[in-house]
């Protein structure tokens, strides 16, 4: 008895414990504070001014072109403005200007300047990281594989592609195929490239029908409505083309994207307005054998009432047999163009 006694109260207390420690933790939070550090934030050119700064302390203590950071770093010496290599290996450290000529492609280490850093003459170049103590100028397509920082200003030509972190206190500006880009000028130059070829390609191309010659009010009713036809649809093939659901949009970002988008939604809508065409006039060709054809069979219907000689009976039978099986083969060409 007394070891079931035992047993039982362990039980309990095995219970009890989490049921109490965990009554005691909700107590204590509801009754502390969170602590919220309101006035704390983020610099985003926190990587730019700790780099400035570790190149300040340590550039007076500089020799033999060698400067300790993390570790000591090279750093490239003076050069004539296009004896630079292709390729720069060290550090660059400039204490003004710094134009980059035209010849180099990379910058394998960072850059630091106490002037403006200019690259607008260069296009595709790629670089590690920079700094400036005034404005940066980024040409067409740069690259930047870390960050880039400037205190006064920068200024981002078409392409650029700016890494993890572009910062600066002053104006960032981009380039005007960013700006069309984001504003959706390319797409909607796409959508309006379309429309206006296409509705002038279906008012122009449009052929008068032999049975409407002459009739120049309905015909130029007819070639506004082809024009109007185009247009819009043409405009809807290439706004479908660009937002669409499918899994092939392509939204146009450039001028080359804008006049790929117009033409082929432009050719998809003069092939469908051809396509309309040549089934308007395959109906218009059926139509006329059909009557042909119905002609035919009436003439044989009465020459049959007519006849009496059983040979020649016989022969118009098969003539009026094949005279209905091809009145029924035109019927379904003439809904097949339909």
């Amino acid at each position: 008895m007394i070891y079931i006694i035992s047993i039982s109260v362990i039980i309990m207390i095995l219970i009890c414990i989490p049921w109490v420690v965990a009554t005691d933790r909700y107590r204590n939070s509801r009754e502390s504070e969170i602590n919220l550090v309101i006035d704390e934030k983020k610099d985003p050119r926190y990587f730019g001014k700790r780099f400035a700064e570790m190149i300040e302390r340590e550039l007076p203590r500089l020799m033999d072109n060698t400067i300790q950071l993390t570790r000591k770093e090279n750093i490239e010496g003076e050069h004539e403005d296009d004896s630079y290599p292709e390729v720069v290996e060290k550090l660059v450290i400039k204490q003004e200007d710094f134009v980059v000529p035209k010849n180099i492609k990379q910058f394998k280490k960072e850059i630091y300047t106490t002037g403006n850093l200019d690259l607008s003459n260069c296009r595709d170049i790629v670089f590690r990281a920079a700094y400036s103590d005034g404005k940066i100028s980024l040409g067409d397509s740069t690259i930047v594989e870390r960050w880039v920082d400037a205190r006064l200003g920068m200024i981002c030509e078409d392409g650029c592609n700016l890494g993890v972190c572009a910062s600066t206190e002053g104006d960032m500006k981009l380039g005007l195929r960013e700006k069309l880009a984001e504003g959706g000028a390319f797409a909607a130059g796409g959508i309006l490239g379309a429309a206006a070829t296409s509705g002038f390609r279906g008012a122009a191309n449009y052929k008068v029908p032999d049975n409407r010659k002459g009739q120049h009010f309905r015909n130029a009713l007819t070639r506004m409505g082809r024009g109007v036809g185009g247009f819009f649809g043409a405009g809807a093939r290439a706004a479908w083309n660009q937002f669409g659901p499918g899994e092939d949009k392509h939204e146009a970002k450039n001028w080359k994207d804008t006049v790929n988008v117009a033409s082929r939604a432009s050719r998809a809508q003069d092939d469908h307005t051809a396509a309309v065409d040549q089934r308007r006039e395959n109906r218009d060709r059926i139509s006329d054998q059909i009557e042909e054809q119905r002609k035919e069979i009436i003439k044989l219907n009465q020459e049959y009432a007519t006849e009496t000689d059983p040979a020649k009976l016989n022969e118009i039978r098969e003539k009026l047999k094949a005279a209905h099986q091809k009145m029924s083969d035109l019927q379904e060409e003439y809904f097949a163009n339909t």
